[in-house]
């Protein structure tokens, strides 16, 4: 299991492809290296960088028996972020808005 480490594209140099490049280039050095199963953790309200991550192929994570963490706390958080998530790809999709 591989992941990415916590990484930002300042302002001024958003929606120019860094952040893309950034979780691309990351996730293929982990291929290079065997790993094919990775993992990210992104803030809910961070709404763009979710977009992004699905649109370089990540997927939610439904399934709580493949969580790595299974604190209990975290698990709940875990449940509410999933839903707060599909909420706003719902929107996004439907309305293209964020």
């Amino acid at each position: 299991m591989g992941g990415d480490a916590r990484i930002a594209v300042r302002g001024e140099f958003q929606r120019q492809g860094l952040g893309r490049f950034i979780i691309l280039y990351g996730f293929h050095k982990l291929k290079e290296q065997g790993i094919m199963l990775a993992e990210t953790m992104i803030t809910v309200k961070r709404k763009l960088s979710i977009v992004l991550h699905f649109q370089c192929g990540f997927k939610l994570q439904k399934d709580a028996s493949e969580w790595k963490y299974k604190d209990y706390s975290f698990f709940i958080n875990r449940i509410i972020a999933n839903h707060r998530v599909e909420k706003m790809l719902d929107e996004y999709e439907n309305k293209k808005v964020l």
